[in-house]
């Protein structure tokens, strides 16, 4: 009788066990154009859950236990998005709306280089990437009329 209960048992605690977590849903979408984003961050704070959208926007985070959560939505090109959100035992549906966001870069400069520079650059290429012991005094460089070593002069904002 025991091992009959014990079997019960094991067929019903996984039973018990999903009915306690719940999902949330939903779908990420451009406000201004409200095309789906695809790809977007979709996760719950301070928790090991998480996803990504798919290409339609859609996303679902599974088997949460109530409580208390922060959904956050982050992308490239978008401001993120947070939520506090309370589990219980029904699903959730929160469909969002990311705001685009302007990202400014920093200027580029592309500069020529000198003879002078260029012997310079090479023998600090020879010195960091090959080396100077013994081994690396052996190599013998082929092509050196073909590289180019540019030297590229940075300007910081």
């Amino acid at each position: 009788m025991r091992f009959a209960r014990f079997i019960v048992l094991c067929f019903l605690c996984p039973v018990f066990s999903t009915a306690q977590t719940v999902s949330i849903t939903g779908r990420v979408t451009s406000k201004e154009t409200h095309s789906p984003v695809q790809r977007a961050s979709v996760f719950l704070s301070n928790s090991s859950f998480g996803t990504s959208t798919a290409n339609d926007g859609t996303y679902g985070l599974n088997r949460l236990r109530p409580g208390q959560y922060t959904l956050v939505v982050t992308s490239v090109g978008f401001s993120d998005f947070t939520q506090k959100v309370q589990v219980g035992d029904a699903p959730i549906t929160i469909n969002v709306e990311l705001e685009p966001k302007v990202i400014q870069l920093r200027e580029v400069v592309i500069s020529t280089t000198a003879k002078a520079d260029w012997k310079r650059n090479f023998e600090q290429f020879k010195r960091e990437f090959i080396g100077t012991d013994a081994n690396a005094k052996q190599c013998q460089y082929l092509i050196l009329m073909y590289c180019t070593l540019p030297i590229v002069k940075r300007s910081y904002c």
